[in-house]
């Protein structure tokens, strides 16, 4: 191996590296994404008629108000908010968890191919030495 290939293979190396690390960034991020996701089901679970609560109005600033019925407003996307009962609602929580769970296994997927890319580089620099 001539130093110009060494170069081209350690800076690959370092490439795969960075894009390992995003990965891992990512999947950190989708993990906190689903204990959010976890924690707003109990709550919901908990949520009955005529319970006493602090609803959060922006910045840190809450007013009290006492839940009248056993709806809540759900995000669908695009804006879209949809009224729906207790298990409705758990129940499209539990749909974006698996949603989650499948893009982790695909992250997962990726890390693991360019782990084994990163060592057929190490392999090739060693040899070349």
């Amino acid at each position: 191996m001539n130093e110009e290939e060494k170069k081209r293979a350690i800076a690959e190396y370092a490439n795969l590296q960075i894009r390992l690390e995003a990965l891992a960034k990512e999947r950190d991020e989708i993990f906190e994404k689903i204990e959010e996701i976890e924690d707003t089901i109990s709550s919901v679970e908990e949520v009955k008629e005529n319970l006493d609560s602090l609803f959060p109005i922006g910045n840190g600033v809450y007013c009290e108000g006492k839940v009248n019925e056993e709806k809540f407003l759900v995000n669908i996307g695009a804006g879209i908010l949809l009224k729906l009962d207790k298990e409705k609602t758990i129940e499209i929580l539990r749909k974006r968890i698996e949603i989650l769970k499948k893009a982790i296994k695909e992250i997962n997927e990726q890390m693991s191919n360019i782990i084994l890319q990163q060592e057929r580089i190490a392999n090739f620099i060693n040899k070349g030495e």
